[in-house]
């Protein structure tokens, strides 16, 4: 009987162990991207490297070019709240007349090249531009644009960059994107700690998310230099900054995984679902950066994308011209939902799943009749580190939580598509 008790033991332990061992599709992108942000934060000496080279340009007037490709990257860092103040209209600098400085050039790949970056890419060169790249280094399509960056920050793959494997050869869970603006960020972080140790602090953009935000932006953008004269702050180390954001970035991946997993798998259903009965689901989008990625790789199989912001009636008329009627949308929005956001769902008998962070006005609080809620976690104010007597937080990781989120549905869509033999 000792025997039999042992050996049930035995067996049971092995199916919970089995059952541990096997990680679905989502947690293991989510592991995936937590192990991004330790491999860039063992080349945080060479990112700070970098980041001095810029901040002494930038100290000197130089332009920071963002050649348009159509990919995530130049989007995700333009005019963004936690971001530097000067880099939407970057291309006109301030250096002294006659200065030899060189401008700078930040570009992004999420993949193959678009547009026309090639070209664009081969007139600042040819100007004395510092270009700093960040994308898929070898792949085969890249090979021109790379050998004109001076600096290549590598993803480390090649031409597919798909993470996570369902089988011997059907990989899915685009990670380029990702990659690219965690990278990018921490390269902005130590550029802005370089320029503290120059004795400067830089202009940051302040989210118009808070009521002050407009009037921060009228009483700095534009204005003077790139560089606070009526504030001074202290140098700061080497790698702080940067650390700092990459450990906030892992701290909210962490999260994510733990909790948010429930949510990610209903959502995963219910896009499953839709697919199985021959419709797709509409992908509504907002922010910098998702309208470079949603619907634009293996996430097309069953996504429809369109950006909606739902207090720009340029883009509310054709939401409501061109989506079907009740359809199922996910909606990757941005903090809570706009007061405008759920009528029109109602209206167009949509029903609809929300990627989001929480807001703390009522306003913007999510409705009732939303079929699953995913956090993304990202605190109210899209900016993340704080500096010593700077009165706001820079860099924000909205973005890259958007990325990642969306992702992990994606990833867990395409598991149960795949089990049902509906894609190859």
């Amino acid at each position: 009987m000792k025997n039999v008790c042992h050996l049930a033991f035995a067996c049971l332990f092995l199916l919970v162990s089995t059952a541990c061992a096997v990680q679905t599709p989502s947690a293991r992108y989510a592991k995936f991207v937590i192990g991004e942000c330790d491999r860039i934060e063992r080349e945080l000496p060479r990112i700070v490297r970098v980041a001095e080279h810029m901040a002494e340009l930038y100290e000197q007037g130089a332009a920071i070019h963002f050649p348009w490709n159509g990919h995530g990257l130049q989007q995700e860092l333009a005019g963004r709240a936690g971001g530097l103040m000067y880099l939407v209209d970057a291309s006109k600098g301030q250096k002294p007349e006659g200065s030899d400085v060189p401008d700078m050039a930040i570009i992004g790949w999420d993949g193959a090249p678009g547009g026309s970056d090639l070209k664009q890419l081969k007139a600042l060169d040819a100007q004395g531009c510092y270009i700093i790249g960040f994308g898929p280094a070898t792949h085969p399509k890249l090979a021109e644009h790379v050998k004109l960056c001076d600096e290549m920050f590598d993803t480390g793959f090649g031409k597919h960059d798909h993470a996570i494997q369902l089988d011997k050869k059907t990989r899915v869970g685009k990670s380029n994107h990702v990659i690219n603006a965690l990278s990018a960020w921490t390269l902005v972080g130590e550029m802005v700690g370089a320029m503290t140790r120059r004795g400067q602090m830089p202009k940051m953009w302040k989210a118009y998310l808070y009521p002050d935000g407009r009037d921060w932006a009228a009483k700095y953008y534009n204005k003077g230099t790139r560089f606070h004269e009526d504030m001074a702050i202290e140098p700061i180390p080497a790698t702080q900054l940067g650390k700092a954001y990459i450990h906030r970035i892992r701290k909210l991946t962490q999260e994510f995984l733990r909790t948010q997993q429930t949510s990610v798998g209903q959502a995963a259903d219910l896009i499953g679902a839709e697919f199985a009965a021959g419709r797709k689901t509409i992908a509504a989008t907002s922010g910098h950066m998702p309208f470079t990625f949603v619907g634009k790789y293996d996430d097309a199989v069953w996504a429809r994308p369109i950006d909606l912001h739902e207090s720009l009636p340029s883009q509310v008329k054709p939401y409501r011209e061109t989506m079907p009627r009740d359809a199922l949308v996910l909606r990757l929005g941005y903090f809570g939902m706009h007061p405008d956001g759920p009528p029109l769902f109602r209206e167009m008998n949509h029903r609809v799943i929300a990627i989001v962070a929480e807001h703390p006005d009522e306003d913007h609080q999510l409705p009732d009749d939303l079929l699953a809620v995913i956090q993304m976690g990202s605190k109210y104010g899209d900016a993340c580190v704080s500096i010593a007597g700077y009165p706001i937080k820079i860099l924000p990781p909205s973005g890259i939580m958007q990325a990642v989120a969306y992702e992990q549905v994606n990833v867990e869509v395409h598991a149960r598509l795949y089990r049902a033999k509906t894609i190859e």
